[in-house]
């Protein structure tokens, strides 16, 4: 709403007619997401199978249903809280769909989430968030290796965090991938090899840029060499990243560079949306919510390039509140 606020004060400034074109821009946009949300969401259907567990099959559905939803929601409020998110906001926030979607359709995209926000950043202090240096030997070794490691082994098209991780704690980031491949190897006796290659196999498929459920990964306009080219950089670009900034650049390029991304992994855009001027970052959120390719990307480049820019550009980026400035 202080964005809002801050556009509908056109009397003042130099740039009046900016102010009120992005005024225009943002209702137009919002009609049409509202428009586009009521026709498309009674597409999605609502499955919540959790292959966690053999004994979850022995529970009622509804029940393990209402449980992890109740999770996934519990997930997303902790991560916006950590994120300095004010309580007021959190309703808007929570609707809006890369949350909204990713919390009613069941997906672990959202524990993502709030594993990757856990990983960048301590408790809020006096409303600011507070970046965590990975780097630190105060900074639990063990809670960075393991988050960093369940993002990866969960997500494998968004493996920056880990690489990251694996810059600054080497050790923290190879023992849980140890583990994890310990616990690989023990039960493969129980899954055989073939159900490892099937799975591959799926990946292959699922990535398959005429799959329309494949998602709108940069894989999908850009086939061949130059996608791959765009997602090997973002990869790369992990291991560069400035340390005060890292948790808003990991989700940058994450966000750019996945494989595989459907509107939920756009979640990991948050922080740095949440860096860059107010009406920008509206507008980024606006154009996502159309739930269109062209929407999306158009959202994800402006919350991109203007976080970029704005490491030249100061004034791209909101100002801190008057209380920490």
């Amino acid at each position: 709403m202080a964005a809002l606020g801050r556009i509908a004060r056109l009397g003042a400034g130099p740039n009046r007619l900016l102010r009120a074109a992005l005024l225009v821009l943002w209702i137009v946009l919002l009609v049409y997401a509202l428009v586009g949300t009521v026709l498309i969401a009674p597409r999605f259907a609502v499955d919540l199978e959790i292959p966690l567990l053999a004994a979850l099959t022995m529970l009622p559905r509804e029940v393990v249903s209402v449980v992890w939803v109740a999770l996934l929601a519990v997930a997303a409020v902790l991560a916006c809280r950590r994120l300095a998110i004010p309580w007021a906001w959190l309703p808007l926030v929570l609707a809006w769909p890369p949350l909204s979607e990713g919390i009613f359709g069941g997906n672990v995209q959202v524990l993502l989430f709030a594993a990757f926000v856990y990983l960048f950043w301590g408790a809020p202090c006096a409303g600011v968030r507070q970046p965590r240096d990975i780097g630190d030997p105060a900074t639990s070794p063990t809670e960075s290796g393991v988050l960093a490691t369940f993002i990866g082994a969960i997500k494998v098209s968004q493996l920056q965090p880990w690489i990251y991780v694996l810059r600054h704690r080497p050790w923290a980031a190879l023992g849980p991938l140890m583990v994890l491949g310990a616990m690989v190897a023990l039960t493969l006796p129980l899954t055989g090899v073939d159900l490892w290659f099937e799975w591959i196999a799926q990946l292959r498929r699922a990535s398959a840029p005429a799959w329309d459920l494949g998602g709108i990964a940069v894989t999908r306009f850009l086939p061949g060499l130059p996608g791959l080219a765009i997602v090997g950089l973002c990869l790369a670009v992990a291991w560069f990243v400035p340390k005060r900034t890292a948790g808003e650049w990991i989700g940058v390029v994450s966000t750019v560079g996945s494989a595989s991304l459907h509107i939920f992994g756009m979640l990991f855009l948050g922080p740095a949306l949440l860096t860059i001027r107010r009406e920008l970052a509206l507008l980024s959120v606006i154009a996502i919510t159309t739930y269109s390719y062209l929407g999306s990307w158009v959202g994800i480049a402006i919350g991109a390039v203007t976080f970029v820019a704005g490491t030249r550009w100061p004034q791209l980026y909101e100002p801190p509140p008057r209380s920490a400035a």
